[in-house]
């Protein structure tokens, strides 16, 4: 939905009510530049078993050149079989963003106060 390779981008910019199915990389990535102010609301986001190609949801680099980055109420769903990251927390990534009321199905390392699932057996 939002894909960043360089440049400064300091929003404001929502990503808010998509219903995105079958989601191979990630929702939400950022390679070089600077990016703030991002603000990711209301989203179903089904990932799909991408193999080798699966990416965290949030996939950032540089995690020094993001500034509030705002997480809410959000839906996550990955297979059972390819459990991903909720985000990438490389260079300090998860100091830069906020959650809040999400609910994640077979996502791993959410943040505290993330409501988190499993596909029953």
């Amino acid at each position: 939905v939002y894909s960043q390779h360089g440049g400064i981008n300091q929003g404001p910019v929502w990503i808010n009510h998509n219903i995105v199915m079958n989601l191979d990389r990630a929702f939400v990535w950022k390679n070089e530049g600077i990016a703030e102010n991002i603000y990711i609301y209301h989203n179903i986001v089904e990932c799909a078993n991408a193999g080798d190609r699966a990416a965290s949801i949030l996939d950032t680099y540089h995690g020094d050149k993001i500034k509030n980055w705002v997480v809410k109420n959000n839906v996550f769903i990955c297979p059972k079989d390819q459990p991903r990251k909720l985000f990438q927390d490389k260079g300090g990534a998860g100091k830069s963003m906020a959650f809040a009321s999400n609910l994640c199905v077979n996502v791993t390392d959410t943040p505290e106060g993330t409501i988190t699932g499993k596909d029953p057996e």
